[in-house]
């Protein structure tokens, strides 16, 4: 019997994982250890890092499910598990840019709750309502948009009640 060299394995990832580039970094940790954080901040590129993967993720596996698979049970049961896997992390992440930019996280379920509603339509009947579609696509930008806020522009044009204001005239 050989003894296992000692050192990291080379079969995980997360031994690599300083290697990769500061993005990649961001969405390992963000789908690993990062996945039920709450606490803490978040920047706006981290945050918008993890958004257009999502974006492209939810992309790739809507064209997976139409082109590849035939039944419309097994597409459904294809988007919602992407979905989720998407929505966790959304969800976290969403959270922590809320507290980046002094407000509580209750906005931050909005965009993965109505993508979830956007991908069940879309399962569910060929006849495409546009207007639906429309209201629950500006949710998400809305949604998006005011997470995506600096702390400054949100504290000038957005005051909160849980967080005092800067006192400049005690200097």
């Amino acid at each position: 019997m050989t003894k296992r060299p000692s050192g990291k394995n080379p079969f995980e990832l997360g031994t690599y994982i300083d290697k990769f580039p500061l993005p990649i970094r961001w969405l390992y940790e963000d789908f690993t250890s990062g996945l039920l954080n709450f606490k803490g901040k978040c920047s706006v590129i981290r945050f918008w890092n993890f958004y257009a993967f999502a974006f492209l993720f939810v992309c790739l596996l809507l064209w997976i499910a139409k082109e590849f698979v035939d039944t419309d049970f097994i597409q459904s049961i294809i988007l919602v598990l992407g979905w989720l896997w998407i929505a966790i992390p959304a969800v976290s992440i969403g959270v922590r840019r809320l507290h980046d930019i002094g407000r509580k996280g209750v906005v931050a379920t909005v965009p993965p709750v109505a993508t979830l509603v956007i991908l069940a339509l879309l399962c569910a009947d060929d006849d495409y309502d546009f207007s639906l579609y429309a209201v629950l696509g500006l949710f998400i930008i809305g949604a998006l948009a005011f997470m995506s806020m600096t702390p400054e522009f949100a504290a000038r044009y957005f005051p909160s009640r849980h967080i005092p204001p800067k006192d400049d005239s005690q200097k």
